[in-house]
């Protein structure tokens, strides 16, 4: 079959073929860009489902008062002693120095044991979660996947509190329970007067170190040699669940005269409103 004979002959054809041709490149462009919308906008949905959002509300204290552990600490007792609110708590972190055949690895890992995170599932593309009794599990990002298998044991050092003056690390063995996929999940330091869903849940950090993006794994009930609880750093952000008795804008409403920083408080709903 010849391929000339379908092309046009005349002038007027060729302008007309063109215009077609654009139309329908545009037409695909368009498809492709809401499949792509859809695509994400059905997996932010489904984290709102599994964060059960409708029914919370997020709040981040100004870093720049620089809160204590203590004070932390304090600001989560007020917003317990709100009417409406059933749960909070100030998402913490540990940081390990953990070993591989090729070189050693600082990873920041978001503490899952504390009881709203408890429940939370990402889709790992290997391993599964480990169960409530089990102690020093990890999840790695998928990037690890490369250095790390699954069951691993790996002994390396908590060094959540070290700094110059006080180099304060203790060892830790722990267990390679799973790999997540490359999906959104929880970026703990985000906070602000605008708390965006996609931004708060992402795939990227956006930071760097000796060229590896930073990305946050999952601890699981971290414990010492003698099985006592690690303590973990407390970050700015704090998950609040409603208990249901009244609307979530109401309990809003309520801690706004408990916190230091009522502009930097936020509904599900209005986190949702606001992506869609």
């Amino acid at each position: 079959m010849n391929f000339f004979l379908f092309l046009p002959r005349k002038v007027s054809q060729w302008f007309s073929f063109f215009i077609s041709l654009i139309a329908a490149v545009a037409v695909t462009f368009f498809l492709i860009a809401f499949v792509c919308s859809f695509s994400q906008m059905s997996v932010m949905f489904r984290i709102a489902d599994a964060w059960h959002l409708r029914d919370s509300l997020f709040y981040t204290t100004n870093s720049d008062f620089s809160l204590s552990e203590e004070e932390k600490l304090a600001e989560r007792n007020r917003i317990l002693s709100t009417d409406g609110v059933l749960d909070a708590n100030n998402i913490s972190l540990y940081y390990l120095e953990l070993p591989s055949k090729e070189k050693g690895f600082g990873i920041t890992f978001i503490n899952y044991s504390d009881s709203l995170l408890q429940d939370i599932r990402y889709e790992l593309m290997e391993g599964s979660y480990p169960s409530r009794d089990q102690k020093n599990q990890v999840l790695l990002p998928a990037y690890y996947r490369e250095f790390y298998k699954v069951g691993d044991t790996l002994t390396g050092k908590d060094s959540t509190f070290y700094t110059l003056e006080n180099p304060y690390e203790i060892p830790i063995t722990v267990t390679v329970a799973g790999f997540l996929t490359e999906q959104p999940t929880l970026i703990p330091y985000f906070g602000g007067t605008a708390l965006p869903l996609n931004e708060i849940f992402s795939r990227h950090t956006g930071a760097f170190a000796s060229g590896i993006e930073i990305t946050y794994g999952i601890a699981f009930n971290f414990c010492d040699e003698n099985g006592d609880v690690l303590p973990s750093v407390h970050t700015d952000l704090y998950l609040i669940r409603t208990d249901g008795s009244i609307p979530p804008g109401q309990v809003k409403e309520n801690l706004s005269t408990v916190v230091e920083s009522p502009a930097l408080l936020h509904t599900g709903d209005e986190m949702i409103e606001d992506y869609i």
